[in-house]
C-alpha cells in the first residue's frame, strides 16, 4: 500500500498486487484529525491481521490527540478512524522525559515483529506524580487492549523517569527500558537503568534492575527481542558522572522470563576504530556512538555506530540554522551467543539540515540523507545516497566529500560482510548517465523477508526536473 496524506485531512490509498500492479486509487475525504499541517505527525504504519494500521497525531487547543486509522488490506477502504489517547502540551520540548530516538510528541508506538501485537507508550512529562509519567497500552491483533498500566519509580527513589525503548513479546508481555534520575534537590543525587515488565492483564510491573548502571550521568539505549535465543538485547551508551566523563557503549543481555540481567559487556567496533585512526588520525578517527541494533533470523545481530556533531549558523535576519554533521558508519557483527565476529567501517560525511529553526519556528528536514538497513537472511546491507567519487577518496585515505542539499548524489548499497574492514559500494539503481543522478528516498522504504523484496522510492533528477517512482528490488 502507498499512502498520500492530503493537507485538508484526507487520505489517498493505492494498493499494489504481488506483481507490483497498482489498483485504482481509493480516496478518503476526511479523517478525524481534520487536516494535515505542521502540528500533524505520522508516528507509525504497520500491518495487523492483513490490514494497514496508521497512527497519526495532531495538536489542537494545547492537547495532542492520537488517532488510529485502519485501512482494509484488500480494498483500501476505511475500517476505523478513532482517537485512542491524548496528552497535554505546554510549549516546551516535545521529547522531554525521553531519550528514545523515535519518540515524537509524547507517543511511542512499536509492533512486535514476530506477531500482530503492539504497544502504545504515552509520555506525560508534565504530570506531577512521578508514577504517572509513563503509561503503556498493550494491544492484541484485534486492536483491543491486553494490558494498560503505569511505570512506577523503583522504591519511589527517582523523581524523573526517562523512557528509552520498549519491546512487545506477543500477547504475553511488554517490556519498557527506563532511566531513573534523582537530584540533590529531591533527596539525593542518584541514577539507575531498569526494565519494567508487564504481563498480560497486569497492572503492576515486575522489575529488572541494572545495578551496574547506578550513578552514571546519563544513559540512552535501544531494546530488541531476539526470537532465536529468547533473550532481550539492549545497546546502551553510558556517560560517566563528572566533568569530562567518558562515554562508553555497552551490550546488555536480559532474560525476560527469569527477569534478570545475564550479561553486561562493553561493545566497541575494534577493527573499525583501529582502521579509522590509521586513515584519519586519532582526532578525526574517533568512532561514533551506537545508533541501533538489528537482529538476524539466525540469532546473530549487528550494532550500527555513527559519528555525529552539531553546528550552527546565526543570520543577521534573526533566523538560526542548526545542523548535524553525520560522519562515519561502523558496524559490529555478533553471533547468537553474543561473540563479536568482526567490525566494518564506512567513511561518509553528510550535512543534515535536520533543524532549520526560523524566527517563527519553521522546521525543515532533508529526507534524501537517510539510510535503511536490510537483512535478507543471507546478507546484510546499508543503503544511502552519496557521491560515487567518495569511493576513490576513501581508498586514498582522504576525507569524503560532504553531501549537502545541492549535491549530485546517487543511491548506493553496501554489503556488511567480507574480509575487508572498509565496505565497498554498488549502485542500487544501476550506474547512471553522466548528467542523470538517481537518489533513493530511503526514509520511505520497507523490506519483506518472506519474499525477499525491498521496496523504496526512486528519484531521478535531470535538467532541474525530478521524476518519482516506486521500485521493487531483490537483495542477493
Amino acid at each position: 500500500m502507498l499512502f498520500n496524506f492530503s493537507p485538508k485531512g484526507g487520505l489517498v490509498v493505492r494498493l499494489y498486487n504481488s506483481d507490483h500492479k497498482a489498483a485504482p486509487e481509493v480516496k478518503i475525504d476526511k479523517l478525524q484529525y481534520e487536516k494535515f499541517d505542521r502540528s500533524t505527525n505520522v508516528h507509525a504504519i504497520f500491518e495487523i491481521a492483513g490490514d494497514a494500521v496508521l497512527f497519526v497525531s495532531r495538536l489542537q487547543n494545547k492537547s495532542r490527540s492520537l488517532y488510529r486509522i485502519i485501512i482494509d488490506g484488500k480494498t483500501g477502504n476505511l475500517k476505523e478512524d478513532k482517537m485512542i489517547g491524548s496528552r497535554e502540551e505546554f510549549g516546551r520540548a516535545n521529547n522531554e522525559g525521553s531519550s528514545a530516538g523515535d519518540v515524537s510528541n509524547g507517543f511511542y508506538i512499536k509492533k512486535d515483529p514476530y506477531s500482530d501485537n503492539y504497544v502504545v507508550v504515552y509520555l506525560r512529562t508534565y504530570e506531577s506524580d512521578r508514577n504517572k509519567v509513563i503509561e503503556e497500552c498493550h494491544y492484541g491483533s484485534d486492536n483491543k487492549i491486553i494490558s494498560q498500566a503505569f511505570v512506577n519509580s523503583p522504591d519511589d527513589a527517582y523523581k524523573h523517569l526517562e523512557f528509552q525503548d520498549a519491546v512487545v513479546l506477543g500477547k504475553e508481555k511488554v517490556c519498557l527500558l527506563v532511566f531513573g534520575i534523582n537530584t540533590k534537590a529531591n533527596g539525593g543525587k542518584r541514577t539507575e537503568l531498569f526494565l519494567s515488565t508487564f504481563d498480560a492483564g497486569a497492572t503492576q510491573q515486575a522489575l529488572v534492575r541494572f545495578d551496574v548502571t547506578k550513578d552514571f550521568k546519563s544513559i540512552t539505549g535501544h531494546l530488541k527481542y531476539n526470537a532465536a535465543t529468547k533473550k532481550l538485547i539492549s545497546i546502551l551508551t553510558l556517560t560517566e558522572d563528572g566533568k569530562g566523563g567518558s562515554t562508553v557503549p555497552y551490550l546488555a543481555f536480559i532474560d525476560p522470563v527469569q527477569k534478570k540481567l545475564d550479561r553486561f559487556d562493553q561493545a566497541y567496533p575494534l577493527a573499525a576504530a583501529s582502521k579509522s585512526i590509521d586513515m584519519y588520525g586519532e582526532k578525526k578517527g574517533v568512532m561514533g556512538l551506537p545508533q541501533n541494533i538489528y537482529i538476524h533470523p539466525n540469532g546473530g545481530f549487528s550494532v550500527m555506530f555513527e559519528q555525529t556533531s552539531q553546528q550552527g549558523i546565526i543570520y543577521s535576519s534573526g533566523g538560526t540554522v542548526s545542523y548535524d554533521v553525520r560522519g562515519n558508519f561502523a558496524f559490529s557483527n555478533y553471533d547468537s551467543a553474543g561473540t563479536l565476529l568482526g567490525s566494518y567501517l564506512l567513511p561518509k560525511l553528510h550535512s543534515m539540515d535536520a533543524h532549520t529553526m526560523m524566527t517563527f519556528g519553521f522546521e525543515q528536514s532533508d529526507k534524501y540523507k537517510q539510510s535503511f538497513y536490510v537483512n535478507s537472511g543471507q546478507n546484510s546491507y546499508i543503503v544511502f545516497n552519496d557521491f560515487f567519487e567518495n569511493e576513490q577518496l576513501v581508498q586514498n585515505n582522504s576525507t569524503p566529500k560532504v553531501v549537502d542539499n545541492q549535491a549530485p548524489i546517487d543511491g548506493f548499497s553496501f554489503a556488511i560482510s567480507g574480509k575487508d574492514v572498509i565496505l565497498k559500494r554498488n549502485y542500487i539503481f544501476g550506474q547512471p548517465n553522466a548528467d542523470l543522478h538517481t537518489q533513493g528516498l530511503f526514509e520511505i522504504s520497507d523490506y519483506n523477508m518472506d519474499n525477499n523484496i525491498f521496496v523504496t522510492v526512486k528519484c531521478q533528477k535531470q535538467d532541474k526536473k525530478k521524476g518519482i517512482q516506486l521500485v521493487w528490488l531483490q537483495p542477493a
